[in-house]
């Protein structure tokens, strides 16, 4: 979402980051890759944990975007998708 957000921004001059944000369900989608990942990713899964453990809520900290360069994640990389929706 970030990606698209950020080129709709540079091409229209108007941020959709907000909106989109508020309208979309936040979801974690599982997924494997070959493609090593930094500490970064580490981290987030880290502080991921901790929130999630103490009941925080999930902050900007605890996510991390993978760089796929461009590569496709293909249905059968996908392990998991959980939805969380406020209940």
């Amino acid at each position: 979402m970030e990606d698209i957000c950020n080129g709709y921004l540079g091409a229209y001059g108007a941020a959709l980051h907000t909106e989109l944000s508020q309208a979309l369900t936040p979801t974690i989608v599982k997924f494997w890759s070959a493609k090593r990942c930094g500490i970064d990713c580490v981290e987030a899964a880290l502080f991921y944990l901790y929130q999630t453990a103490h009941a925080e809520r999930l902050s900007l900290g605890s996510n991390t975007c993978f760089d796929g360069e461009n590569q496709t994640v293909l249905p059968e990389q996908v392990v998991k998708v959980e939805s969380l929706a406020a209940s």
